[in-house]
């Protein structure tokens, strides 16, 4: 989040408010921010806050779903010369936000605070190189939740059934730095190399406690022990252009990350709903690991004439394992489709290695514009779930819990495509659209084994057990070429668009239809469903009333449609979360 405050030699003294207020009917959607920005000959500064607040919103059905909020946010920036070819800008961002509602999940966030601060040095003034940059941050997140809100309870009734209270506290801090050193060799050929340094480091705590029957349990150190992760990395990126006009980049990155957690071992004894110590839950006690990393690519874009330009490239990478990954251990999360999970992680983890191959084509001349792309990747390693084991409840045995693990699949393979285009049919009629679409695969889903959950009576730590389909405890195991979780749909927006006059004071109505395919491809095993597609219509006018005024409208799903996105998760009972029905809104930006 830079500053991005020009140099004393690109600018002139001037200052500058932007005042942006708007407001949604559906959900009483208020937004206001305020602007200011100066600078002069040696140091320009910004300062921006914003406001925005939200109650719970209608469905295309007519139900209320819970989604209020607040949130509030500061930023400020000064960027200043030091000498010619040498300037500091400096950068910090407060987020607070609170009383959100989160539709669906079964915590609510009660705060949630972000404080982000940046510092970038450049300078031309080095003798073996022709422009040094040298960035440092440091990010902080804390977030408060609870699970005791009256509109939770009503999602959630099984919550008071068995006189549920759950809190959970996050933090988490990112920090690092980087030098990249450019040289300009000629018009044609530039090198740019450096050195950074990232670490992160997370904590997430869960206290739990409910009666169900005679039962009582507490679920304490954990999800997410404190832990972190420190990454140094080399990198190097050369550009050239050809004779011919292509121009080509290749670059290259080694790095290494080693992962650990930072609580002592005698906290980690007692953990999780069955209070059994989390390397049983997790399999292994082997906590600390580290990884070896890089990446390479090749990009290239050639101007095949005026009008057409081709692009491609070729990459590999290596990404490794999270600290969620590694150590999670059964976070009530809604990671999946299939509503409330619990979800552990594995220190045995491996990295997954990516081979990725893209191709494009644009195409623009005086009224028509139009670009296409596509991809194919092939992910080794690539880190998914296994169902491990399922919890049913009455009265007809519908699945109430899915307990997965964070495993390693051999071979997962991703293609899709993108594209977009404008034509403008006249002066004042301007058509659009745009298309999308992936398709994911877990070629080797069975693999050649099946995690067994950990047990607390007898105590028994989670295991591999060879020989069997991944997911075969849980009674849904998955076939061997089963499509991967949580990809979405096909789905394109086309539209028209109006332009003209009224007096000086020119605008824009368009008209847009987003339409989303069904999704048919799911993980089975994991009790991803299908789901069906809809059409969602929006209609939006601007009018630049001076050159400092300018007035906006709208109305989104203009028709009422009640529909879900195929990542809405479900609450339990199968429920799913419905996006807003109908939704006009309107407001103004002043320049001055």
């Amino acid at each position: 989040m830079k500053a991005q405050l020009q140099s004393a030699g690109e600018r002139l003294s001037w200052s500058l408010s932007q005042t942006l207020l708007t407001l949604a009917a559906n959900s009483e959607q208020w937004y206001g921010r305020q602007t200011v920005t100066y600078a002069d000959e040696d140091w320009g500064a910004r300062v921006g806050y914003g406001h925005r607040t939200g109650s719970d919103y209608e469905a295309g059905d007519g139900v209320s779903v819970p989604s209020s909020y607040k949130s509030r946010d500061l930023d400020l920036a000064v960027g200043f010369d030091i000498s010619p070819g040498q300037s500091l800008e400096l950068f910090y961002l407060h987020q607070d936000q609170t009383d959100i509602e989160l539709a669906g999940q079964a915590f609510d966030i009660d705060s949630l605070t972000t404080d982000a601060f940046e510092s970038t040095w450049i300078t031309e003034n080095v003798d073996w190189a022709d422009r040094l940059e040298v960035e440092g941050w440091y990010n902080q997140s804390d977030l408060g939740g609870s699970a005791q809100r009256l509109s939770k309870r009503q999602t959630f009734p099984f919550l008071d059934v068995i006189r549920f209270v759950g809190v959970t506290d996050i933090r988490s801090v990112s920090t690092g730095a980087r030098a990249a050193a450019t040289w300009e060799h000629d018009d044609l050929r530039s090198t740019r190399a450096g050195v950074d340094v990232r670490v992160i480091r997370q904590e997430l705590d869960e206290i739990t406690s409910g009666q169900f029957g005679f039962t009582l349990f507490t679920d304490a150190n954990s999800p997410i022990p404190r832990s972190s992760s420190v990454n140094p990395g080399l990198f190097i990126e050369h550009s050239l252009q050809a004779e011919n006009g292509t121009n080509f980049t290749v670059g290259a990155r080694a790095d290494i990350v080693a992962s650990e957690i930072l609580d002592p071992r005698s906290s980690l004894q007692h953990v999780g709903t069955g209070g059994i110590p989390l390397s049983a839950i997790l399999g292994s006690d082997d906590f600390d690991q580290s990884f070896g990393l890089w990446s390479t690519f090749v990009t290239a874009e050639h101007p095949i004439d005026q009008n057409w330009t081709f692009n491609g490239g070729v990459g590999y990478g290596m990404r490794p394992p999270s600290l969620t990954e590694l150590y999670v251990a059964e976070s009530f999360m809604f990671l999946l489709q299939s509503g409330l999970n619990t979800v552990t992680g594995d220190p045995r983890l491996s990295e997954e290695r990516h081979l990725q191959i893209d191709a494009g084509l644009d195409y623009s001349d005086e009224r028509f514009s139009a670009s296409g792309s596509l991809f194919h990747a092939w992910v080794n390693d690539r880190i998914t779930f296994e169902n491990l084991s399922v919890r049913r409840g009455p009265p007809f045995g519908q699945i109430e819990q899915t307990n997965l693990k964070y495993v390693n699949t051999e071979l997962a393979t991703l293609f899709g495509f993108e594209a977009d285009a404008e034509w403008q049919l006249s002066d004042s009629v301007e058509l659009f659209g745009q298309v999308s679409y992936v398709e994911g695969t877990d070629q080797t889903r069975n693999g050649n084994f099946a995690t067994l959950q950990a047990q607390s009576l007898p105590l028994t730590p989670s295991q591999q057990v060879a020989g069997q389909p991944r997911g075969a405890f849980s009674g849904i195991a998955g076939g061997n070429e089963e499509p991967l979780p949580g990809i979405a749909p096909l789905q394109s927006r086309l539209g028209v668009r109006l332009l003209g006059d009224i007096g000086d004071a020119p605008f824009s109505v368009e008209v847009a239809a987003r339409i989303v395919d069904n999704q048919n491809r799911v993980a089975s095993s994991l009790l991803e469903s299908r789901t069906p597609g809809f059409t969602v219509w929006d209609t939006r006018g601007v009018l630049q009333m001076t050159e400092s005024i300018t007035v906006f409208a709208g109305v989104e799903n203009f028709t009422d449609k009640n529909y879900r996105e195929h990542f809405d998760f479900r609450s339990q009972g199968g429920q799913s979360v419905r996006q807003p029905g109908m939704n006009f809104y309107f407001g103004s930006q002043v320049v001055y």
